[in-house]
């Protein structure tokens, strides 16, 4: 079952990324949203990554056809996402050994603290 987490429970939410990001991040004031593809996490873009296989589509129709009968048009844009999303990858986990090794490959990690009451308050505009 898909929990679902609502932000109004949650004081904060935290990013582990590399030193080098974090600076540039603050250097620029803004956040950077790499393609999925570019994710570094091997959990992070799991369906999108299995749209790319055969067996991996299979897959994902199986467990679609468990949750949303008859829902054919799921697979297609799940197709269009893979080509176009970006993000980033927050947790509400406060520390974790697993993030950290995943992001300090060379002892340089920083874990960013967001107030969930911040980000809602953000005015968010597109480059594009």
């Amino acid at each position: 079952m898909i929990q679902e987490i609502s932000f109004k429970s949650l004081n904060s939410i935290y990013r582990f990324d590399s030193f080098m990001h974090f600076r540039n991040t603050v250097e620029r004031k803004a956040l950077y949203f790499a393609h999925h593809s570019q994710w570094n996490d091997p959990e992070e873009g799991l369906v999108l990554r299995k749209l790319r296989e055969r067996t991996g589509i299979a897959e994902i129709r199986e467990i679609l056809n468990e949750l949303a009968p008859n829902r054919t048009e799921i697979i297609p844009i799940l197709q269009v996402t893979d080509y176009c999303m970006h993000g980033q990858s927050w947790t509400k986990c406060e520390g974790n050994a697993y993030f950290w090794q995943l992001h300090s490959k060379h002892n340089d990690a920083a874990r960013i603290e967001v107030q969930v009451d911040k980000i809602t308050m953000l005015d968010c505009k597109s480059s594009a």
